[in-house]
């Protein structure tokens, strides 16, 4: 499968090492496709990866990843065109950060509008799925962590679409979990600041997500409770197993289309009440 990745930062690096270590074909887009700093990654990411300009690499991509900054996305997708985009499952693994001296990083966008929901604006005629959002670039293929494979969320409105993520998904060792249409990004961008707000409380940027089922049904292999209870943003002191668990409230996300969750979904998001951070 050809490949377009927007974008050349540690993002765009690490999922192209996993799209050409499985055979797959990479374009990165960038402004300077020839400059050193580009040549110095297609030397990193090896055999089956070339660069171009953002316009090539969307037209080049049967899949296209958005990797980019977010104050940069909707220029790169203008540049590229989005005529390129028609029709082809795009990949958005941007966060809507802003960022401040001294501070941790915030949303730009919450609540009532998300990243994924306005790229898939800026892309009508594309299949927006929100993906690789929740983790490091570090663990975005094949992540080893002592309490089991973690969980990837993801979010969009094409199933098919989202049945080509969540091979990729496979292949690169993940579990997934369907958060629903694109409006599901407004919970997902959210978890990369509980992300990030773990790793400065604890020091380490080793960790990823996974959602136990409380129905009854066995959690995730491996995945033990600490003996104490986590909560984000403070470390637990004496656990001594390799994963920790996070308990947070489900939200329903109401929409124009879609007013209240349906009473079958929220069965279906209240089943996943326990969240867990794998930690290495």
């Amino acid at each position: 499968m050809k490949i377009g990745i927007l974008g050349t930062g540690d993002v765009g690096r690490a999922l192209a090492i996993g799209f050409t270590g499985l055979g797959h074909e990479v374009k990165f887009g960038t402004r300077e496709p020839g400059s050193a700093t580009v040549k110095e990654l297609l030397g990193k990411v090896g055999h089956g990866a070339t660069a171009g300009s953002f316009a090539q690499a969307a037209a080049f991509g049967e899949v296209v990843v958005l990797a980019t900054l977010w104050g940069g996305t909707e220029n790169a997708i203008k540049l590229a065109g989005p005529a390129s985009f028609k029709g082809k499952v795009v990949i958005d693994a941007t966060n809507p950060l802003v960022f401040a001296p001294g501070v941790p990083p915030a949303l730009a966008l919450g609540h009532t509008d998300s990243a994924g929901e306005q790229v898939q604006r800026w892309l009508p005629g594309a299949r927006v799925v929100k993906a690789f959002n929740t983790v490091g670039n570090a663990h975005m293929v094949n992540p080893a962590f002592p309490g089991g494979p973690p969980d990837m969320f993801i979010a969009g409105n094409d199933a098919e679409a989202k049945k080509v993520v969540t091979g990729i998904l496979t292949a690169f060792g993940w579990s997934t979990i369907d958060a629903g249409g694109i409006e599901g990004s407004r919970l997902l961008e959210p978890l990369c600041l509980l992300w990030v707000s773990y790793a400065l409380a604890t020091g380490t940027w080793n960790h990823a997500f996974s959602a136990n089922d409380t129905n009854g049904r066995q959690p995730c292999r491996g995945c033990r409770p600490s003996p104490m209870t986590n909560t984000a943003g403070r470390r637990t002191h004496g656990a001594r197993f390799p994963s920790e668990t996070v308990h947070l409230s489900p939200s329903f996300l109401p929409s124009a289309s879609r007013p209240m969750a349906s009473a079958s979904r929220r069965r279906r998001v209240s089943s996943f009440l326990a969240w867990v951070i794998h930690r290495t």
